[in-house]
């Protein structure tokens, strides 16, 4: 009879699980004046979310023409190349599709 021993990995070296950020799903609060606030975030990587949880630091809209109310919005990243360098870089998350829901 054989043994195999195996070592538990060490939990640093273990990487997270992240969602895409391609059609991710982000529910946002639209003020009366029409400034958003998010209120749950996909789990995407938080390198998204390294200059603040605000709307406008994650780079999704942070004004919107829609009545005030809970929304879930579908979201795609987009990127911007820039025509100099070649050098494409996140631009923020375009909205793909909105609906008014009542979260609770």
């Amino acid at each position: 009879m054989s043994y195999v021993i195996t070592e538990k990995p060490d939990s640093s070296d273990i990487e997270p699980e992240f969602d895409s950020p391609v059609n991710s799903k982000w529910i946002v609060a639209i003020g009366m004046c029409g400034n958003v606030v998010i209120l749950s975030a996909p789990n995407i990587h938080f390198s998204f979310f390294e200059n603040g949880i605000q709307a406008d630091n994650v780079g999704i809209p942070f004004e919107s023409d829609d009545e005030a109310g809970i929304y879930e919005w579908v979201c795609s990243p987009s990127y911007y190349t820039d025509w100099e360098s070649g050098i494409t870089e996140f631009s923020g998350f375009d909205v793909v599709s909105s609906t008014k829901t009542t979260w609770l």
